[in-house]
């Protein structure tokens, strides 16, 4: 009946919300090394719950099966990508992505910003929000500063705080798992031609707030 049919999709999208919570990975990927432990029946439930959690259609049984094909199973060195209703997914370090489709932002750009108010980088789809906190952060005082955010143009160094010695921005986006198409449009904050902070990242050594200091 009608009821018995309403139950049962009631307890599937409570089983995917519990295997969205297990399987959720960094930048609201999926763990693909979580969601191999499911059953395929929970992997598809999980798959078409996790679109729907993002707005987005729920995938029918062939498009699932083209999911599973060419990106979940996938061979370990490709860089797969699919293309559908207007989003890409991409594969990356065991992770599966719903990314907006989008223009890699012009890498000249430059924007001021107070460090105060929320700033929206609509080319990069990107939306940086400031919130108070004590001993982590940057330091407040640069407020008081000229501040411009930036796009990566190759060669950048840096030392975040929880580091003894400076590396290249390259590397540290790999170590930070950031996946390479995210790197080119990820906003890098600058005080004057310093690169201080990664906002989402990491603050460079020496431009943090204090134990004891307002960030």
């Amino acid at each position: 009946s009608a009821a018995w049919i309403a139950e049962a999709a009631e307890i599937l999208a409570d089983i995917a919300a519990q295997d969205l919570s297990v399987c959720r990975g960094h930048f609201q990927s999926l763990d693909l090394r979580e969601l191999k432990k499911l059953s395929y029946t929970r992997q598809k439930n999980l798959l078409r719950h996790w679109f729907h959690s993002m707005g987005l259609k729920r995938p029918g049984s062939l498009k699932l099966k083209l999911i599973f094909e060419q990106i979940i199973n996938a061979r370990d060195d490709a860089s797969p990508l699919l293309e559908w209703q207007g989003i890409c997914l991409r594969r990356y370090q065991e992770h599966l992505y719903i990314l907006p489709k989008w223009t890699k932002p012009e890498v000249n750009i430059q924007l001021s910003w107070d460090a105060r108010s929320t700033i929206s980088l609509s080319s990069a789809n990107v939306l940086l929000t400031v919130a108070e906190v004590t001993g982590r952060g940057l330091k407040k005082s640069f407020q008081q500063q000229t501040l411009t955010l930036q796009f990566r143009k190759g060669g950048e160094v840096c030392c975040p705080v929880d580091r003894n010695h400076s590396r290249s921005l390259k590397k540290l986006f790999y170590e930070y798992s950031v996946p390479p198409w995210l790197r080119g449009s990820w906003p890098l904050l600058y005080c004057e031609d310093q690169l201080i902070a990664v906002p989402g990242l990491f603050v460079c050594k020496g431009f943090d707030a204090k134990p004891t200091e307002v960030g």
